[in-house]
């Protein structure tokens, strides 16, 4: 069993290049919370529509509705989410068939240590990756408080049945992540026909919640449950797809018959950018965490759509390709306000010579803006920062440019960074890390994730909505059959970057 992350793009999951997801605290807020509906709200009618076909009632998980508001800040990560499929841009999830909505078995999991692992320790930031100081990291910067988690708990774990590897079957294992309430979602991903993805539910201590199978779906965490586009069809169509912590669906909405490109709202629910493929003019909305849409603008881009991405205030950034669709030689902006206003007009955002093959993926900054991020033929790098609401962009700070095979997600109520590391390293002995980052760049130090003292090669890790550290661990001899077939298993750390 290999490792995938969940994609990015339209397909876009939980983090590029195996980012993980955010560490949000969302609190629910009346309806109308000091925020208009902008633009030709289409919200659903009030009948009740929960049986999981493409009614447009509403759900009975909550009272957000049209044109409510879920008021709270989240601790975002990666930008762009939504159905997924690993290595394209923005473009859709996999070629995928039918959706099967049914109820597979929930998967086994083994609360507490697995064996043989190191149960997670801390470093007290010897390290300084900063470009503010050359001086080490350990608590002599003033933001560093409260960012360290203290002893770490026995981790929770969690098993499922993997495929044979090379018998075609293609499954990979996926990030975990988390929603509010610390139910975990875990999971596999078919490559082949008809690329079908498995999801399985815990409780944070480990007990299997439920599951739900979908033709391509990235569940991005709200407060309680998780929202995201379920892609299907060769042309990426998509509905709205809400489900509980249990994985059974709250909701679903739309059949969108065109392709379609989610990010995490940080106020609660997504922001949706739908058009026909290659087409510049589509519909932006914003639905809540329970599926309901809030409101729905059409906008027209400069060209072709590539990238959406959320900031911490709300702010909307569109990125479309600038040139024809075989000569693009960058991207383009376009901010919008939360409430589906265009601020300003296009402008030009970042110029690149070698442009295809890329993924483009915006994280949301401290505070307020957006990075980007590019990977190419020639690797990841971070090449862009983006002031909110401003045209252009500026270069990226080097502390960050530092890190081009990290990805980060925000944590502590979204005034740190914490950096991820990268995928599928062969690492002696076999451990893992995560780097505590102020806004500034300076280096708190370090949870430290050590698996065993042989060597392997590691795969994901993650953070949740609510601080959860999850880790999906290597291949070895106990987690594969004689026959080739491997499991797939993680372990996660309950809250404690929350």
């Amino acid at each position: 069993m290999r490792t995938r992350c969940w994609g990015v793009a339209v397909v876009a999951a939980w983090a590029l290049a195996c980012g993980g997801t955010p560490d949000r605290r969302v609190t629910e807020a009346p309806p109308d919370a000091g925020r208009s509906d902008a633009g030709t709200s289409a919200g659903p009618d009030a009948g009740t529509g929960l049986d999981g076909d493409a009614d447009a009632g509403t759900s009975d998980a909550g009272s957000s509705g049209a044109g409510t508001s879920d008021a709270g800040i989240s601790d975002a990560g990666a930008s762009d989410a939504g159905a997924f499929d690993a290595g394209t841009s923005d473009a859709g999830a996999s070629d995928a068939g039918t959706t099967d909505a049914g109820t597979p078995d929930a998967g086994t999991s083994d609360a507490g240590t697995s064996p043989g692992l190191d149960a997670g320790t801390l470093d007290g930031g010897t390290d300084d990756s900063g470009d503010d100081a050359g001086t080490p990291g350990g608590g002599e910067d003033a933001d560093c408080e409260g960012l360290m988690p203290g002893a770490l708990p026995t981790p929770a774990s969690a098993r499922l049945a993997g495929s044979q590897e090379g018998s075609g079957d293609g499954y990979f294992c996926l990030d975990g992540t988390s929603d509010g309430e610390g139910s975990v979602v875990l999971g596999s991903q078919n490559e082949m026909q008809p690329h079908d993805t498995q999801l399985h539910f815990f409780s944070s201590a480990g007990a299997a919640l439920g599951a739900y199978v979908s033709a391509g779906y990235a569940p991005i965490p709200q407060l309680s449950g998780y929202v995201g586009l379920e892609i299907y069809g060769g042309n990426y169509e998509h509905d709205v797809l809400a489900l509980a912590p249990d994985g059974s669906v709250r909701r679903r909405w739309g059949d969108e018959r065109r392709a379609g490109s989610a990010a995490e709202d940080p106020f609660g629910g997504m922001i949706v950018w739908s058009a026909q493929t290659f087409s510049a003019t589509g519909d932006l909305q914003s639905f809540d965490a329970n599926g309901n849409l809030r409101w729905s603008v059409s906008l027209t881009l400069q060209n072709f759509f590539e990238s959406i991405g959320v900031d911490r205030e709300g702010n909307i950034l569109l990125l479309s390709r600038h040139g024809s669709l075989d000569l693009t030689d960058g991207l383009d902006g376009q901010w919008v306000s939360h409430d589906g206003v265009p601020v300003g007009g296009d402008f030009a955002a970042v110029r690149i010579g070698d442009f295809r093959p890329s993924e483009f993926t915006l994280f949301p900054r401290v505070g307020s803006g957006l990075f980007l991020r590019k990977i190419g033929v020639n690797g990841a790098e971070w090449i862009r920062a983006f002031p909110a609401l401003q045209g252009g962009g500026e270069a990226v700070p080097s502390w960050l440019a530092a890190r081009a095979a990290e990805t980060f997600h925000l944590i502590r109520g979204g005034r740190a960074y914490g950096f991820l590391p990268p995928p599928n390293q062969s690492a002696t002995p076999c451990a893992q890390r995560i780097d505590l980052v102020t806004q500034s760049g300076h280096a708190c130090g370090a949870v430290e994730l050590p698996i065993s003292n042989d060597t392997c090669t590691t795969g994901s890790v993650s953070i949740g909505y609510d601080g959860t550290v999850l880790q999906r661990l290597p291949s070895d001899a106990s987690s594969c059959s004689a026959g080739g077939e491997c499991s797939c298993d993680w372990r996660w750390w309950s809250k404690i970057l929350g």
